[in-house]
């Protein structure tokens, strides 16, 4: 029983290694990219929930990289998708053509309400 539990460990301690290298880089990349510098909550609970929220946010980039046809790094996808949050542009243009001359803005937002017609 011994010799067979030795087999197994000793046949997946490669795997076991890669797989502990991916976690360096995953959490490298969030340093990095994410800026995130400590957990926000110290809980098992809180922990997790902050991993979880950097796992999908990664893949979401990782997603616009991989569908992008300009060929971006991870980190300079990051900073122009921050530089242009707020900006009014259609994503998946500005993914592959980011230093295009953006479309003019949309238009001007009507009224909530139709005062015309509620007041005399």
């Amino acid at each position: 029983m011994r010799q067979l539990a030795e087999h197994h460990r000793n046949k997946l301690a490669p795997a076991a290694e890669a797989f502990g290298w991916q976690i360096e880089l995953f959490f490298k990349a969030l340093k990095q990219n994410l800026k995130i510098k400590t957990f926000v909550g110290t809980s098992a609970n809180a922990v997790r929930i902050q991993i979880w929220t950097a796992l999908i946010a990664i893949l979401l980039l990782k997603i616009l990289q991989f569908k992008s046809t300009f060929g971006w790094a991870l980190s300079n996808l990051v900073a122009l998708l921050r530089w242009n949050l707020f900006s009014y542009r259609d994503l998946w243009e500005w993914i592959n053509r980011p230093f295009d001359t953006p479309p003019e803005s949309p238009a001007i937002q009507g009224e909530l309400f139709d005062l015309d017609s509620i007041l005399p």
